[in-house]
């Protein structure tokens, strides 16, 4: 069965750069840039002669499969006043992805020059936002710029391609991340998704843009009843959201449509879409909250049959229209309805796994397998490369598997959205404004790690059955020893904090070694239960040892709780995105208790500035004054780096910050009424 992608290209080159032209005379069009008319269509002869037109026009020609679809691309990119007729494509490159406006900036602690973080306001914009005219889905259905239609057949087949949609859906609260997936959507050139705005603000947000949007919402209402606010797990609009994703499931295939329904806190790091077409036997796949992969290294097809005992996690599925799977997301709908506490994702299981037992795989693929009282087929998505938030930022089973990832799923993650925002820019997986990269003054560090018992887990050996890597240490002294190595970076981190503070700059964060995983409960040898692959140590994501949202940017924060300390990623200056002349042109500082006064010098090619040891806040402004201009510093050794606040009430600003700031380990393995949680805030006592 074939499936939504970007057209295939064919093998030889011959006659490419010959398709805008023979287009452009056909249609017979006038061309419109920014400025107003470049080049008119006249007979069988086109002039181009702006030179970034026409390689756009040859690109669009490229990725066009036939002379309507090359039309309605022209459209879309503005460079075509609108014709009636014309196919569905709408590839375009959004130029951008955080969300503006959104509510929960949460990290990043971009300035504006009033102090307030900017960290979630975009300058994205569609090419297709900028054009004039309307839009037209595939069916010929045209959209006014800045419309947002109501959810029909018309509309869903309109955007499809193949029978194939890919839809998923949100509130204002979410928008920066909505922007983010059809940023990456269309970096794949994915065209055949709709975003489902529960309200008005993110309804016309992403009608402005151009982007594929319908209302989830009435006519007369200004939203689906559940407000733009986060959801937060567990409560009753949590509960109400997962309702509408079953509505969804049921329009949509209902339609006759194929449909690929993910969360809007997924990034498609490849496109999946032929993976699933290897597959036509299946009515469901569904990713997996299986933390270990029952596949063999370099084993790409869908996890073992074992796998489906495990929880499938509903934030990523495909379905196969047809009346088995109808009858499966009424049953899916008639559980949630009797019940309206009722987790959307377990009901989902309980129902898929009813009658699972005896095990009837299917008979032409031995990965899939028949639930549901053996009424549909089921397969379980690679949890390697359909991830979650643990088995890709954590594990990175990807790498150990030696697999393709297609997906990440901000799962297993603590923090909140800012948490999982700050976890996609660690993995350069999230776009921010231009300015979030090239506007600010930068502190960086460089940390000293400490070195890693040979010992503690040799992960070219393996115990319990083969899967879990050997290591010879009690479960709670590798916590101890957690705790001992991570004091020593946090003091270290400490000191950077000082930095950032006293001269007012946006730290860009250094990696943090972790040798024990972060859990709900108690781990086994520092790995959280089931998570056997998980290498010791690992880059820690920030979240799990400093609060993202505490830093002191967001709405509700105060001066009272200490001073905001602005941050970026630490993956920031390896970002293409950042500009080159900030990295190349950082000025190192190194302090020394053999000078006096400041020297500046060359190490090659590089400038150092040699400092005096244990300068105090005041002393440091001082000495680096003449260097405020440069925007980045770079610390390369925290020793002596700062000596003391020359005033008290400074220094327990910090520390009213700090403990707003820091989490927790959790946990030991304690007896039954204790506590096996360690608060990291006590690793950074003293000054």
């Amino acid at each position: 069965m074939a499936v939504a992608r970007a057209p295939r290209r064919p093998a030889a080159a011959a006659g490419r750069r010959a398709v805008p032209l023979l287009v452009l005379a056909l249609v017979g069009v006038v061309v419109l840039g920014r400025r107003g008319p470049i080049v008119a269509s006249v007979s069988r002869t086109t002039v181009v002669e702006d030179g970034a037109i026409a390689a756009q026009l040859f690109q669009l020609a490229k990725a066009s499969g036939n002379v309507a679809e090359f039309s309605v691309k022209l459209q879309k990119a503005g460079l075509m006043a609108a014709a009636s007729g014309g196919a569905g494509d709408d590839s375009r490159d959004s130029g951008g992805g955080a969300g503006d406006d959104s509510r929960d900036s949460g990290g990043g602690g971009s300035r504006t020059k009033a102090g307030s973080s900017s960290s979630s306001s975009s300058s994205s914009s569609s090419s297709a936002a900028q054009g004039g005219g309307g839009k037209k889905g595939g069916s010929g259905v045209v959209l006014k710029k800045g419309t947002v239609p109501q959810l029909s057949r018309e509309l869903a087949h309109g955007y499809a391609r193949d029978g194939i949609i890919i839809v998923t859906w949100a509130n204002f609260h979410f928008l920066d991340f909505t922007l983010n997936w059809v940023h990456h959507m269309e970096v794949h050139g994915i065209t055949n998704y709709l975003v489902g705005a529960m309200d008005k603000e993110t309804g016309q947000a992403l009608a402005d843009r151009g982007l594929n949007v319908f209302a989830m919402y009435d006519t007369g209402a200004a939203d689906t009843g559940l407000g733009t606010a986060d959801f937060g797990w567990g409560t009753e609009a949590f509960h109400k959201m997962g309702r509408q994703k079953v509505d969804l499931a049921r329009t949509f295939t209902d339609f006759g449509l194929d449909l690929c329904l993910c969360d809007v806190d997924t990034v498609w790091i490849n496109d999946p879409t032929e993976y699933f077409e290897r597959y036509p036997q299946a009515d469901i796949l569904a990713s997996s909250d299986d933390l270990d992969p029952q596949n063999d290294r370099g084993d790409d097809g869908l996890e073992k049959l074992e796998a489906i005992y495990s929880a499938m996690n509903i934030g990523l599925l495909f379905f196969r229209h047809s009346k088995n799977t109808t009858h499966f997301i009424n049953a899916w709908q008639n559980r949630l309805d009797a019940d309206d506490k009722a987790w959307d994702q377990n009901v989902f299981n309980w129902v898929a796994h009813e009658g699972l037992v005896p095990f009837q795989p299917h008979a032409e693929n031995p990965r899939l397998v028949w639930g549901t009282n053996h009424s549909l087929v089921f397969g379980v998505l690679p949890v390697a490369q359909f991830a979650s938030g643990h088995t890709f930022f954590v594990q990175r089973l990807f790498e150990l598997q030696r697999v393709k990832p297609f997906v990440v799923h901000c799962t297993f993650q603590y923090g909140g959205s800012a948490g999982k925002r700050h976890r996609l820019r660690e993995a350069m997986l999230w776009v921010d404004p231009p300015e979030y990269y090239s506007e600010d003054q930068f502190l960086s560090v460089d940390l000293k790690y400490p070195e890693t018992p040979a010992d503690y887990q040799e992960q070219d050996k393996v115990m319990m059955e083969g899967k879990r890597f050997k290591t010879a240490w009690k479960s709670n002294d590798m916590v101890d020893f957690h705790l001992k190595a991570l004091g020593r970076e946090l003091q270290q981190l400490k000191t950077a904090f000082k930095l950032a503070v006293a001269l007012d700059r946006t730290i860009v964060m250094p990696k943090l070694l972790s040798w024990c995983d972060r859990y709900w409960g108690p781990l086994e040898f520092c790995q959280v239960p089931g998570a056997f692959r998980t290498r010791l140590p690992f880059v820690a994501p920030m979240d799990h040892i400093i609060e993202p949202a505490n830093f002191g940017t967001g709405p509700n924060d105060g001066p009272e709780n200490g001073p905001v300390i602005h941050y970026r990623e630490y993956s920031f200056l390896m970002n293409e995105r950042t500009p080159k002349s900030l990295k190349e042109g950082k000025l190192v500082v190194q302090p020394s208790s053999a000078v006096k006064q400041p020297e500046l010098g060359k190490e090659g090619s590089q400038q150092v500035l040699t400092v005096p040891a244990n300068l105090s806040d005041a002393q440091l402004r001082e000495a680096l004054a003449p260097y405020k201009d440069t925007q980045l510093l770079h610390f390369a050794s925290l020793d002596g780096a700062f000596g003391q606040w020359e005033k008290q009430e400074d220094r327990d600003a910090l520390q009213r910050r700090l403990s707003r700031m820091m989490g927790f380990h959790c946990c030991k393995q304690v007896k039954e009424g204790e506590d096996g949680g360690f608060a990291y805030l006590r690793l950074m006592e003293g000054d």
